[in-house]
């Protein structure tokens, strides 16, 4: 009787620390996505600070600008539109995050419609952007025009950090902003072909730069969340353990 009590508790023990294939598939389902749902989590929460750096720096550069312009009308226009454009997302990301998202228990329906905001905000960011990259370039004046290089290489460059939990959002982006502006200088009228190159590799560096930060931000979820189904096993082999031993008793 005793050695058939220790085996049937054995057992016991080893059925609750053994997962089937269908439990393990279930974990791994429920573990992507959370890291899903915790990236895009961090995505909106970086979200103000990609949004404060574009809206204080294109003031900067709409003032820069206004000094050397003749016509006022297309810097009040950007500006307006950059500032409408700022409080959409900004509403955006304070609606996500503080209002109505529960970024734990997310469906992939909504997970869906809020990359898509977040996405359309750094669109238009990139196509601001390209249009005041434009102006400065027009306005020939030098200090303007490379000041406007300088901050979309800077932005450019910011992304690889705070746009890291978004992969193809960020890497479309840095993209984008840095590409838009590097041809447009080989295209203006200096054509400067140094720095338009420069700048493609630049480009290339910020989004392996940008495909090494979202790596690490994807494993330390996955750990978090592999190291809270571990906590739960060990629990249960211990509540399994101390049966035994009542049992034995």
């Amino acid at each position: 009787n005793a050695v058939s009590t220790v085996h049937s508790g054995a057992g016991k023990v080893l059925n609750a620390s053994a997962v089937d294939k269908t439990e393990q598939t279930a974990r791994s389902s429920f573990i992507k996505q959370n890291i899903d749902n915790g990236l895009l989590q961090l995505a909106y929460k970086n979200n103000a600070a990609n949004i404060g750096v574009n809206l204080i720096a294109g003031l900067g550069v709409a003032g820069l600008l206004s000094q050397s312009s003749e016509n006022m009308t297309p810097v009040l226009t950007w500006v307006c539109l950059l500032l409408a454009l700022s409080a959409i997302r900004a509403a955006c990301s304070w609606w996500a995050t503080r209002v109505s998202v529960d970024f734990t228990c997310m469906t992939d329906g909504l997970r869906r419609r809020l990359t898509g905001y977040y996405a359309a905000g750094l669109l238009g960011g990139v196509t601001m952007w390209a249009v005041m990259t434009g102006m400065a370039l027009a306005s020939g004046v030098d200090d303007t025009k490379y000041t406007a290089i300088i901050v979309i290489s800077a932005l450019g460059a910011g992304a690889t950090g705070i746009l890291a939990p978004q992969l193809v959002i960020g890497r479309a982006y840095i993209f984008l902003m840095i590409t838009q502006g590097s041809v447009q200088l080989f295209f203006s009228q200096s054509q400067d072909y140094v720095l338009s190159a420069l700048g493609m590799v630049f480009m290339i560096v910020m989004v392996i730069t940008h495909r090494n930060n979202h790596t690490v931000l994807t494993r330390s979820l996955q750990l978090k969340f592999e190291n809270d189904f571990l906590v739960v096993d060990l629990k249960d082999q211990q509540n399994a353990l101390k049966e035994l031993n009542s049992t034995l008793e």
